[in-house]
């Protein structure tokens, strides 16, 4: 009791050390685990997020077949201008441009075909402008545009976005954490005084190359700009946005009666859409080719950008799905304007180390005080809640809570647990072991004891029968048809049992063993009775000593109750035959037989050992084994030795008269 006290202390202790160590990890959050993380949210993103729907969000994508049928990029600011024209004809609520025109367009007037050019001036219904960069500030100035800019977080790159004109959010910075560009990439100032909102196009990668979350606000000169997707938004739904940070720390930016979360450096986790829809992207060849407005574009969320091959680099998207930038910022937009947000709260790292400390108290002293099965089944149960609750978290309320850290402390407290309790349970099985093979023991020398009050021969006879029965094995241990059987430890039990063959004699009478007559017939089958008598004993000693099923009282049952056993059948209590016979009893039938032979008794005289052997010989395949025989006799010189070396003592008058049949 005091070694599973001890293992219990030792399993509370070492969890409680453990889950101190995930607190610490949890608290630390080293990059390698933020990698973790990252991964486990794309797989729980791609299992259980059915994504964001766009219907009310339209791209018009600059792609291949546009390329192949209006030129290569960059097209003329004046073909620009009939694109942005022919959308701003459809009637859309707001048309982010993820275009930087940074750059004068050195391309001559009529660069644009005849065609073309016709159509611009009828639309616009103005002459054909001077410069192409003069008809796409015309067109911008017309219609719900939103320009795209660059920050940049190059010292030598300062550029003052208030000098260029492009408007801030009416708001204070929320978070010194926010990110802060000393310099920006921004349009031509013809193309900014066109317009009345602007957005920053920066987005980036995590460390591990998907793109799973876009800046929506970011700071300039302690000046709040939004990102593309917001600017368009606040352009055409509504122009109001606030920032709310709440008592728990989360930052928030309130627009259109939502609360919008966002992480302390203003990221927005993208929901992206599981399956790839055409109805929101609209090719800008098939804008330019038609005359009548699209009904596609009406009242929608509108982004221009190019997807054509090596106009922009490919992103991978958490569901492994490659896509442009252009695509995300439609995403984010959809995304704010259906609700659907994804976000890790500012209280996740204080639920991972409640959740920690809960499993920590509780998994440790339950584990100690079950089975190890039950334990395993408790760890198994816990790690798929762990894991069952961070899906639904994220598909049902749009929270990830990374099980990672719980999940490895009970991957840490699962080996500890098993390692400590199957080291008790080795221990109390070698305790147990050794408590079994001393009642073993101590049965066998009380047996050997009794054995010893009834056989009232000398000492000598229970050496002698030992001594030959060994010395028979061990030459018979090189017989391969004995040597798997007859090992050293067996050899050995053997040897320690040899002594029990004839304990069944405490149930026979002393009048018949002590007869120095002929037995008569019935006082004979009362003699054989002693086999059965033997057994007997054994089984009562074992059943009041609690100990069974050893090979030691086997082999010992095996010896007292069939040594007396033949080889053809002939021989009692069962009338066995050969290989019926266990070996320990063919064993002790010849050893018993031999020391009989060439032991003076009241009613038979000796007979010499040559004799002895001769009488054995003679009876091989029918009173003994004629393998065990052989083996036999290629040692009965040395069986010679050991009768004559323990025969030197004068027999007790009484041993004369003793039965051994």
């Amino acid at each position: 009791m005091k070694d599973l006290h001890r293992t219990r202390v030792m399993i509370v202790v070492a969890g409680i050390l453990l889950t101190l160590s995930a607190v610490v990890l949890s608290i630390w959050r080293p990059l390698l685990l933020q990698d973790v993380d990252r991964r486990v949210y794309d797989h729980l993103l791609g299992q259980g997020v059915a994504g964001t729907e766009v219907p009310r969000v339209v791209v018009v994508d600059i792609d291949d077949g546009s390329l192949q049928r209006y030129g290569q990029w960059p097209w003329p600011r004046s073909l620009v201008a009939l694109l942005l024209e022919r959308i701003r004809q459809a009637g859309p609520k707001a048309v982010g441009v993820d275009i930087l025109f940074t750059e004068p367009d050195r391309s001559r007037a009529d660069a644009l075909p005849p065609p073309l050019r016709s159509q611009l001036a009828e639309e616009l219904r103005t002459p054909v402008f001077v410069t192409p960069d003069a008809a796409l500030a015309e067109v911008l100035r017309l219609g719900p545009f939103v320009l795209g800019f660059k920050l940049r977080f190059e010292e030598s790159a300062a550029t003052d976005l208030t000098m260029a004109g492009l408007p801030a959010l009416n708001i204070a910075s929320p978070s010194p954490s926010l990110f802060q560009a000393p310099g920006a990439l921004v349009p031509l100032p013809e193309f900014v005084q066109s317009v009345s909102a602007a957005g920053f196009l920066n987005a980036s990668a995590d460390r591990d190359g998907v793109f799973r979350r876009i800046p929506l606000i970011m700071t300039h000169h302690r000046k709040v700009y939004p990102g593309l997707a917001l600017a368009t938004l606040l352009r055409g739904i509504s122009p109001a946005v606030h920032v709310l940070t709440d008592a728990r720390g989360d930052l928030f930016l309130i627009w259109n009666g939502r609360r919008i979360p966002v992480d302390a450096q203003g990221n927005f986790l993208i929901n992206f859409p599981e399956v790839k829809d055409s109805r929101w992207r609209v090719s800008a060849a098939g804008i330019l080719e038609s005359r009548e407005p699209s009904p596609l574009l009406r009242d929608k969320i509108v982004f221009l950008g190019a997807s054509a091959t090596g106009l922009d680099s490919r992103l991978i998207s958490p569901l492994g799905d490659s896509f442009k930038g252009v695509d995300a910022h439609a995403w984010v937009a959809a995304n704010l304007l259906q609700g659907d947000y994804l976000h890790v709260p500012g209280w996740a790292s204080g639920a991972d180390v409640l959740l920690l400390m809960i499993g920590g108290l509780v998994l440790p002293p339950l584990l100690a005080w079950v089975s190890p099965l039950v334990g395993l089944g408790v760890l198994a149960l816990s790690g798929w809640g762990l894991w069952a609750g961070a899906g639904w978290l994220l598909e049902a309320q749009g929270v990830f809570l990374s099980p990672v850290v719980p999940l490895l402390l009970l991957c840490a407290v699962s080996p500890m647990t098993t390692l400590l309790s199957f080291r008790y349970q080795k221990q109390h099985a070698e305790e147990q072991e050794e408590q079994t093979e001393f009642m073993q023991n101590f049965m066998m020398q009380s047996l050997c004891s009794l054995a010893s009050i009834r056989d009232i021969e000398t000492g000598e006879h229970i050496l002698r029968t030992q001594k030959y029965l060994q010395l028979l094995a061990e030459e018979l241990h090189g017989d391969p048809a004995f040597s798997k059987i007859l090992t050293p430890e067996t050899i050995d039990l053997l040897y320690r049992l040899a002594s029990l063959h004839d304990i069944g004699k405490v149930g026979v009478p002393d009048v018949l063993l002590l007869k120095p007559g002929r037995l008569t017939e019935a006082e004979f089958e009362e003699i054989k009775k002693h086999t059965i008598y033997g057994r007997q004993v054994i089984v009562e000693a074992e059943a009041r000593a609690g100990v069974s099923g050893t090979l030691a009282l086997q082999m010992a049952k095996d010896i007292v109750y069939c040594h007396h056993e033949w080889w053809n059948g002939a021989g009692y209590p069962e009338g066995l035959k050969g290989m019926e016979i266990p070996l320990a009893g063919r064993l002790m039938a010849v050893v018993d037989v031999y020391d009989a032979l060439v032991s003076r008794r009241v009613y038979k005289p000796s007979v010499s050992h040559d004799e002895a052997v001769a009488i054995i010989r003679e009876r091989s395949g029918v009173q003994f084994d004629p393998a065990i025989v052989a083996g036999m006799l290629r040692v009965e010189k040395r069986w010679r030795r050991i009768h004559e070396s323990l025969n030197n003592h004068p027999i007790d008058p009484r041993a004369e008269s003793v039965r051994t049949t």
